[in-house]
């Protein structure tokens, strides 16, 4: 259950952790000639957050729907048929 409730952790918190990477600037020394040359020329700052997927993050959502929707006892035998998970998301 240690496991379980370190994913319940990771899965409540996402959207914190989406708002601090929007305050993180990258390192001139990460990145690449051409975007180094427009952050140099006064374009915009490249933070962590535009390296990250909005779209992969959106999973997290739905993680959190399904997950909250198996009773806790349950989550670690559940045998649902794919068809549950669809109408969940």
């Amino acid at each position: 259950m240690k496991e379980l409730d370190r994913q319940s952790s990771l899965l409540r918190n996402h959207s914190l952790d989406l708002e601090i990477t929007s305050k993180i600037r990258v390192h001139h020394a990460f990145l690449s000639p051409n975007v180094r040359r427009e952050v140099e020329a006064g374009l915009k700052e490249r933070m962590v957050v535009d390296y990250i997927s909005i779209q992969k993050m959106k999973l997290f959502d739905s993680c959190a729907k399904v997950r909250g929707a198996i009773p806790r006892g349950q989550i670690r035998n559940a045998r649902l048929p794919i068809s549950w998970f669809v109408q969940t998301i």
